[in-house]
């Protein structure tokens, strides 16, 4: 088998952040799906406290995967900042403005895919009759950092790796 020798710093950083995001599916797939997984959090906390547990389980391992370790590795590479990675502290009017019409546009399109049968069969995740205030908040920060930790592998190592490499 032949590989290519990375011809610059930038074909590197590209090729890993695939092979990063790669080995994350891959470790997020295995929390979702593994029956061991399954059996270690129903043994340990009963049916419904299992299913809670392993459904911040995955989240956790989402981030680790999708955010954390990807983002260890391709800083300790070389001299790439937030910046790079379309992370920065300014902003602008028009940077509200255009997150508060995605997020309204969001809104409506995750309310009018909710409605679906298979959306209903998948969500919410955790099957529980009653949510406190506690597991609310729980399953909101599991969420949070989940859901940052994807957006900065879609649209930060990702896309500005490859971006930057192609353009």
């Amino acid at each position: 088998m032949y590989f290519p020798k990375p011809q610059s710093a930038a074909d590197f950083e590209a090729g890993m952040s695939v092979i990063l995001a790669l080995f994350g599916f891959l470790a997020f797939w295995w929390a979702q799906t593994s029956p061991g997984v399954k059996r270690y959090f129903r043994n340990r906390w009963g049916e419904d406290k299992g299913q809670e547990f392993k459904v911040y389980f995955q989240r956790a391992v989402g981030v680790f995967s999708f955010g954390i370790l990807p983002g260890v590795v391709l800083f300790a590479m070389g001299a790439f900042s937030w910046k790079n990675y379309g992370i920065d502290t300014r902003f602008t009017w028009f940077d509200a403005a255009t997150t508060l019409f995605l997020s309204v546009l969001a809104f409506f399109m995750a309310r009018a895919g909710a409605q679906k049968p298979d959306s209903k069969a998948m969500y919410p995740e955790i099957k529980t009759a009653v949510w406190d205030r506690n597991l609310l908040f729980r399953s909101f920060f599991w969420w949070i950092l989940y859901l940052c930790a994807y957006e900065l592998m879609f649209r930060g190592y990702l896309l500005f790796a490859i971006v930057k490499n192609n353009v």
